[in-house]
């Protein structure tokens, strides 16, 4: 059942997330699900970066399918995902991860190290989730983790603890339905796009408590709430070419019939534009008003043990964020990685256009989150 997670008190503030009492641990017998691009810095290097949001958000996509919702606790974190699930859905569960892997393989020859544990043997280990829900305008909401049990989970996946195993999928082409990347790279208007990590040295209220008074100090640098710092602005919004975004997204979803699956989309492209010039309604379905909500449904703020952010900054603002950051490391309260872009990635899980039926993850592009975890992880292994 989802009501541990639909039954918590939702937040709409985003500073609130450093509220310890938001926080709920989440049920022993529910299930952490990891999910990793293996290799995924040498494809960003190679140019490939798109591919790899798309792989990294697979698991999602392919959790809410099978669920019916995206009332579930997941985060998005650009090479990868992570997601509670409830375990009486494991059987489905592992089928459909073991499908999206498959499909991030077989589309971008990517792998997708994928793990299952339970809840219970993080809890045993002294390292428990918890988890707040924060709600975005107009009704989805993106789920924020404390604890240490996510560091945990990632560091027993990547020993091979917990890793599924492979499982049949003769025809499983509604896995990802819905996974998309129609929308061109979205351009900077203040200088970059600015990828953010920060992960407190303290733990539990503690590390709360520090990400509080640093997002204090952020925010005289950066109105976080601001328009301007969202990295989606519907003025600047424009769609990808159609014949690449419909090539891309015909592969990832595995479509035996491909050039047809590719005329298919194009022509929904096509439509969508179409629609969206004349300002038509159809079937209920208002375009305009789809395309206006796409900022307040976006995750490009979230947490999950680690402060993730990608804002739209000036120099001056990079650089003082930077002096700050650098400040607080030489304290001894966080380490941080930071990766600054022209642009940044949108990629989108759309159920349907109305109310809370899409999500769209953010990321910075030419690497974002995942070459700002160069410097986050060197920093921890004390290499400078």
């Amino acid at each position: 059942m989802l009501n541990f997670y639909t039954e918590l008190k939702p937040f709409t503030d985003f500073i609130d997330f450093t509220c310890p009492e938001l926080y709920r641990q989440a049920p022993s017998d529910w299930l952490v699900v990891i999910t990793d691009v293996r290799g995924s810095t040498d494809a960003i290097k190679a140019g490939h970066y798109k591919c790899v949001n798309m792989a990294g958000a697979t698991t999602i996509v392919a959790l809410a399918n099978v669920l019916g919702t995206t009332d579930f606790p997941f985060v998005f974190g650009g090479d990868g995902a992570t997601a509670l699930v409830p375990c009486e859905r494991r059987a489905e569960i592992e089928r459909v991860l073991s499908a999206a892997r498959a499909h991030a393989n077989e589309a971008f020859g990517l792998k997708l190290v994928t793990g299952l544990i339970e809840h219970s043997e993080f809890i045993a280990a002294g390292t428990p989730i918890s988890v707040a829900r924060f709600l975005l305008p107009g009704g989805p909401s993106i789920a924020f983790f404390s604890g240490e049990g996510l560091s945990s989970a990632e560091k027993w996946v990547k020993s091979g603890r917990g890793v599924i195993a492979e499982h049949a999928h003769h025809d499983e082409t509604d896995a990802i339905k819905g996974l998309s990347c129609r929308w061109a790279p979205l351009k900077s208007a203040r200088g970059a796009m600015l990828s953010i990590l920060v992960r407190p040295c303290e733990k539990g209220e503690q590390a709360l408590a520090t990400l509080h008074r640093l997002l204090a100090e952020i925010e005289t640098i950066v109105d976080l709430e601001a328009p301007e710092a969202n990295p989606i602005k519907i003025r600047q919004l424009s769609a990808e070419r159609i014949w690449r975004a419909a090539r891309a997204e015909a592969r990832i979803q595995g479509q035996h019939h491909f050039f047809l699956a590719i005329c298919k989309i194009a022509a929904e492209m096509i439509l969508v534009r179409i629609l969206c010039i004349l300002k038509f309604k159809f079937a209920n379905t208002d375009t305009s008003r789809y395309i206006d909500s796409l900022p307040a449904h976006s995750d490009f703020r979230k947490f999950d043990e680690t402060l993730r952010m990608v804002i739209d900054c000036s120099p001056e603002m990079q650089t003082a964020i930077r002096a700050l950051l650098e400040r607080e490391r030489a304290a001894g309260t966080i380490y941080f990685g930071l990766h600054a872009s022209p642009t940044a990635l949108m990629t989108c899980f759309l159920r349907r256009l109305e109310d809370g039926g899409h999500v769209h993850f953010v990321d910075g592009n030419d690497g974002g989150y995942a070459m700002a975890a160069v410097e986050l992880k060197a920093q921890i292994a004390g290499k400078f």
